[in-house]
């Protein structure tokens, strides 16, 4: 990064890590053969805090355009439904899967 301010920007993703880190936000698996990792990107912004000083924020999304419902995950519908068997490891008695 050759910006002026890439310190504070650096700092900026190191917070946004650590943040995601300690959330449990993300597990690292191991991707199967037959699919592709969904990308992500750095987002930024400068913000102001109450006595206007400047605050360096980075957010990293996912491009999640990118996926295909019901290949790379399940409507909100079924999601909500499944949710219980999904977190237990199977989808047995879950009509909706």
């Amino acid at each position: 990064m050759s910006s002026p301010d890439a310190g504070k920007w650096e700092e900026a993703m190191e917070d946004e890590m650590k943040s995601l880190t300690e959330n449990d936000t993300f597990t690292v698996v191991r991707l199967p053969d037959d699919r592709k990792s969904v990308g992500g990107r750095w987002v930024y912004s400068v913000k102001l805090d109450p006595d206007a000083t400047e605050k360096y924020k980075a957010r990293y999304v996912a491009k999640g355009y990118s996926q295909v419902e019901r290949v790379d995950y399940l409507p909100r519908d079924i999601c909500a439904h499944c949710s219980y068997y999904f977190s237990s490891g199977t989808d047995a008695g879950c009509s909706s899967a």
